[in-house]
């Protein structure tokens, strides 16, 4: 072994040169390091895996049960980002807020199926946000809340009626199947319907004005396992 100083020929055992007194520094194999890195590599491995195991709190079994009232608890989230499974159970929710005004995004695979701006009761502008959504939350549905403080979710029972609020709903399960006629007690939004090969087959912007008329009031007929989809409205009345 040489000096990398003098080039002296020294042991590999000595610590310091002893021609020119430079210290020698040992070979990273013959090093105590060599044992620590691989020590590190596999703690970081079992990191990954644990935070991946940690991820699914839920069995993927509770989402086959979604829209059972039971599967759902009562949950409180503030303004961030949440997974569904993780952060709430899934299950059917009415989702409300105690005050303020904010955006609310709930996304299936990276598509925004929930898009509306939720507002409390006593802050509400009729032509800006709605106090209620009622939808389904899925295992893995990620929920993104920004400018509200505090968002309830509460879980609702599982019947079929005529009064409905902004958010999905199921024909046969929560909305009995039927011709009806539209009203729309204020505001203004859209109102679609997705036929059971999950395709659009009506997407009409409706309003208080258009419903309270005979003529322009929207008609319509629903078939079992439709999914309606209201959006921008606080509450919309099916008439028989």
């Amino acid at each position: 072994m040489k000096c990398k100083l003098c080039n002296h020929t020294i042991n590999p055992t000595h610590k310091v040169c002893n021609k020119c007194g430079k210290r020698i520094h040992s070979p990273l194999h013959k090093s105590g390091w060599i044992w620590v890195i691989p020590i590190i590599f596999m703690f970081i491995v079992l990191g990954v895996f644990t935070s991946k195991a940690d991820y699914k709190e839920y069995p993927a079994q509770v989402s086959e049960l979604f829209d059972h009232a039971e599967t759902a608890a009562e949950a409180t989230l503030t303004s961030g980002s949440f997974i569904v499974g993780k952060d709430i159970i899934p299950g059917r929710y009415i989702i409300t807020t105690n005050k303020g005004m904010g955006n609310l995004f709930i996304y299936k695979e990276n598509i925004p199926y929930i898009n509306e701006v939720l507002t409390y009761p006593h802050n509400s502008d009729s032509t800006v946000g709605v106090t209620k959504i009622e939808t389904n939350l899925d295992l893995g549905d990620h929920i993104q809340i920004s400018g509200l403080d505090s968002v309830v979710f509460s879980p609702v029972a599982i019947f079929q009626k005529t009064t409905l609020v902004s958010g999905y709903h199921l024909v046969g399960r929560d909305v009995p199947e039927g011709n009806y006629t539209i009203m729309v007690p204020e505001g203004s939004g859209n109102f679609i319907i997705y036929d059971a090969t999950h395709q659009i087959r009506l997407n009409k912007f409706i309003t208080r004005i258009s419903s309270s008329s005979s003529e322009d009031a929207l008609k319509i007929s629903l078939k079992k396992d439709e999914l309606i989809h209201i959006n921008n409205l606080g509450l919309i009345e099916l008439i028989p």
